[in-house]
């Protein structure tokens, strides 16, 4: 997937938008007998790969020869503080909703 979209990056007339991005991981999953491709982005970089979306997966369903190319955000769940002495301090803070 990574030289995919590097071969994109090159040719491309959307290289300078592929340039500022990058995917986390790639999994190849199968769903009714059909191959599909997982490609896992961080969830601040969604809305800039949503812009060039349409025009990424059509190039990369080519590439791949038919197979269904999909974009997930990858979220890190934090777990909930703790209290007492198996407490560690935390890196960052839970978002509260």
């Amino acid at each position: 997937v990574s030289s995919a979209l590097a071969d994109l990056e090159a040719t491309s007339d959307i290289k300078a938008q592929l340039r500022e991005l990058f995917f986390v991981g790639a999994k190849e999953v199968e769903i009714a007998n059909k191959k599909s491709i997982l490609i896992y982005v961080p969830v601040p970089q969604l809305k800039q790969y949503q812009k060039v979306q349409a025009r990424l997966v059509r190039e990369l369903e080519k590439k791949f020869s038919g197979k269904h190319v999909v974009f997930i955000a990858r979220r890190r769940i934090l777990p909930k503080p703790k209290r007492g002495k198996n407490r560690k301090p935390e890196k960052q803070k839970r978002p509260r909703r």
